[in-house]
């Protein structure tokens, strides 16, 4: 029998989802093929909807509040764009950015499409494959040009010689994504080893499987720690104190300190970039790391003088060095003005988008913080990569890097699809015990 174009674009959209998978560290261009794939799948299920005149296909009712937050963020670029479209660089290529927010919104209010995930096990084993399985790939490569100068993946070298980087050649970008993929390892190991059904249907529930597992993610953190990018492993920090205070076990959290104190020795021995502020002899110093701190300023005070819509989405990292000497900064320590983001996703909310940008973008980390803590299964699986989202969020500006911003939304994409079935079932749970209570109140008294 022909498939109908909804039923196609329900297909299309499962091919999107392991085609965006791949795209967290493989990217840009498989994150643009995945984007369109997405539309793709969107369009011709729609369409199909129209001439079967179903009604329903696309909703916004049961959607979580930071649904609603993260629809205001993204209206809240397209206005700052447009108030300040003059003043704007690049604004068209600002604009289609839009597209990454535009198309989780969209997936995410097609219950349909939430559906498909969620009841195929086939595409969530395969999305967990492709996630480790392409972390450890571009891991592999990452050791092997740290050792050797040369990335086989890049056929070239790497721009960082002492530090791990991804296929991007970012540092910055391939941490922020690897600390989220290694939280989700390990609290795939975790429940896997406490029995959980959902993580021993997705791998084979066997000794050589948990081997397997916890290797991949040792290496997966082995890699993460030598990119020495700081807000990184901040970030993975609290997500990991997040996931131990959540679990309340006592050996994972004498095993975790034991680890912290190997890596701190080594970190602090080996005079690696963790330690580049602190010596037991001199102190706390800045050593030319004062970079950080005049962008938080220089963004504060864009703010404060473009309360209402910024100064442009994405426009600060463009304008920082114009908005420096504006506002009478003097160099950094190296004798420059750094051009850049601000360092600070929340920063970077209020100066590029203001107020309406900022508040949002709070209110987006808040409920999707809260809602993940209020899930029971929700809380172990993303409870620890949302906190380290959030907390890194702090000392990198990782919500308008493409690679990053792509992971952040897929994690949120696959939660929210976790947490809407999660209160169906729920309420399907509910509306049978009151069923039942109520024929069991209708039985004749003997």
């Amino acid at each position: 029998m022909q498939k109908t174009l909804k039923e196609t674009g329900i297909k299309v959209a499962g091919a999107a989802f392991l085609v965006s998978v791949l795209g967290c560290l493989a990217g840009n261009a498989l994150i643009g093929a995945a984007h369109g794939i997405i539309l793709v799948s969107i369009v011709l299920f729609l369409i199909g909807c129209v001439r079967e005149k179903e009604k329903g296909a696309l909703t916004f009712r049961g959607l979580n509040p930071s649904w609603y937050a993260l629809a205001i963020v993204t209206l809240s670029y397209l206005f700052s764009i447009l108030v300040n479209w003059e003043e704007c660089v690049d604004h068209w290529k600002d604009l289609k950015k839009l597209r990454y927010e535009v198309l989780v919104l969209l997936v995410l209010a097609i219950p349909l499409f939430r559906n498909r995930l969620s009841s195929s096990l086939r595409l969530q084993r395969w999305g967990v494959r492709l996630i480790f399985g392409s972390a450890i790939l571009v891991g592999v490569a990452g050791l092997i040009g740290l050792k050797t100068g040369f990335n086989p993946l890049l056929l070239g070298a790497l721009k960082h010689e002492t530090r791990v980087s991804g296929v991007s050649g970012s540092v910055m970008t391939y941490a922020n994504t690897m600390q989220l993929v290694v939280l989700l390892g390990l609290s795939f190991l975790i429940l896997f080893c406490r029995g959980d059904a959902w993580t021993r249907s997705v791998f084979k529930a066997t000794k050589r499987s948990a081997w397997i597992l916890g290797c991949a993610v040792a290496f997966l953190f082995a890699a993460l720690f030598l990119t020495y990018c700081r807000g990184a492993l901040l970030g993975f920090g609290a997500g990991l104190l997040v996931l131990l205070v959540v679990l309340k076990n006592v050996k994972l959290w004498v095993g975790a300190g034991l680890v912290v104190v190997c890596l701190g020795i080594y970190g602090y021995q080996s005079d690696s970039r963790y330690f580049k502020n602190f010596s037991l002899n001199e102190g706390f110093q800045l050593r030319n790391d004062d970079k950080r701190l005049l962008q938080w300023k220089a963004a504060a005070l864009t703010f404060i003088e473009n309360p209402l819509a910024g100064i442009g989405h994405r426009q600060f990292e463009r304008r920082s060095v114009e908005l420096k000497k504006q506002y009478g900064f003097e160099t950094n320590s190296e004798g420059y003005h750094f051009e850049g983001h601000a360092h600070n996703n929340f920063l970077e909310a209020f100066a590029s988008n203001g107020v309406f940008g900022g508040v949002a973008f709070f209110a987006f980390c808040g409920y999707w913080w809260a809602e993940v803590l209020r899930s029971q299964r929700g809380r172990v699986y993303f409870l620890p990569a949302v906190t380290a989202f959030i907390v890194s969020g702090f000392f990198e500006n990782t919500f308008t890097d493409s690679e990053v911003l792509h992971t952040i939304l897929l994690i949120y994409s696959v939660s929210q699809m976790a947490l809407l079935l999660e209160n169906s079932e729920a309420k399907v749970a509910e509306s049978e015990a009151l069923d039942s209570a109520r024929n069991s109140n209708s039985l004749p008294q003997v």
